[in-house]
């Protein structure tokens, strides 16, 4: 606790906001009282008790802090006076802060991912354990197919015991298996939302680009650009829709800032990379790039924008 220039008080307390809350409320009467902690596993449900409580708050990333050179004491103690000390300074940047719907749609994306990445560790389990024992598989069954799977459930080791174990690794991968369809079922009935139905198929015009990735996009990037009205919305540029050259070299007005976005949009579909032809627009109004004869195709590859 300390005012601009000068430290009032440190003392631990337990991570409730019962507990915050009555080490604030004195200083309520203050013409505003800031708060400041690091972005973490304990989310944002505090920051909306402080914001709620009528006070400020800025969650702030880590990786951001100002580091000193030579200074390799940490403690909880250290850390909220240093926070503190920036945060009176104005030397912090905050991070945005989804709301809670956001953050429960993000939530249907994410714990698919975190199934995929389950399922992806027991396959390696089952690869190693056959490998271990010397079996290999016939080269015309390809990867965890209905019929790989099937020809796994028919091997038959040694004995009993080590049966027993490789039938869990297969209960378990299909146990998986059947979690992430009902997540993937899960995440292509919000998809229908109308939160994000139209931008779900306007992204889906790009060749080779589906439900999923669409979704991802939306759910870890936000919602898609506003599009000026010399390139349809529904009709975008390098998409399965655009049939002439003309159609193809058509530009659009793009939102500072979603460069990211459309990078991994294109990098999904290599069709998008070889029939996109665009110019770069400063804002949504000006143009800052050649006339359309002189204008250089901008050059689009997996890892960004050059």
């Amino acid at each position: 606790m300390r005012t601009e220039d000068v430290d009032l008080s440190s003392a631990r307390i337990p991570g409730t906001w019962e507990c915050l809350e009555k080490v604030l409320t004195p200083y309520r009467t203050a013409k505003k009282v800031k708060t400041v902690y690091e972005a973490g596993v304990s989310g944002f449900w505090l920051y909306r008790k402080i914001m709620a409580w009528g006070g400020g708050c800025l969650v702030t990333p880590p990786s951001h802090l100002p580091q000193e050179s030579g200074n390799r004491v940490k403690t909880d103690r250290k850390d909220s006076q240093k926070l503190a000390h920036l945060l009176a300074k104005r030397l912090l940047r905050g991070i945005f802060i989804p709301t809670k719907e956001d953050l429960s749609h993000r939530d249907v994306f994410r714990r698919r991912q975190g199934l995929v990445t389950d399922r992806t560790r027991v396959m390696n389990r089952i690869r190693s354990k056959l490998l271990f024992l010397g079996l290999f598989l016939p080269e015309e069954l390809s990867d965890w197919s209905v019929a790989f799977v099937k020809y796994l459930r028919g091997l038959r080791l040694t004995d009993r015991w080590e049966q027993e174990g490789f039938d869990r690794l297969l209960e378990e991968y299909e146990s998986q298996t059947q979690m992430i369809n009902n997540q993937t079922k899960l995440l292509r009935e919000l998809a229908k939302t109308d939160v994000y139905r139209t931008d779900v198929d306007l992204l889906k015009s790009f060749s080779e680009m589906g439900i999923l990735t669409a979704m991802s996009l939306l759910l870890e990037q936000g919602t898609c650009p506003v599009f000026s009205t010399r390139a349809s919305p529904r009709r975008m540029p390098g998409s399965r829709h655009h049939n002439t050259q003309a159609e193809r070299e058509s530009v659009w007005d793009v939102i500072p800032g979603w460069e990211s976005m459309f990078s991994e949009a294109f990098s999904s579909s290599w069709a998008g990379e070889r029939s996109l032809r665009t110019a770069y627009w400063e804002d949504t109004t000006e143009l800052c790039a050649p006339a359309a004869e002189e204008r250089e195709p901008l050059s689009l590859s997996p890892v960004g924008f050059f």
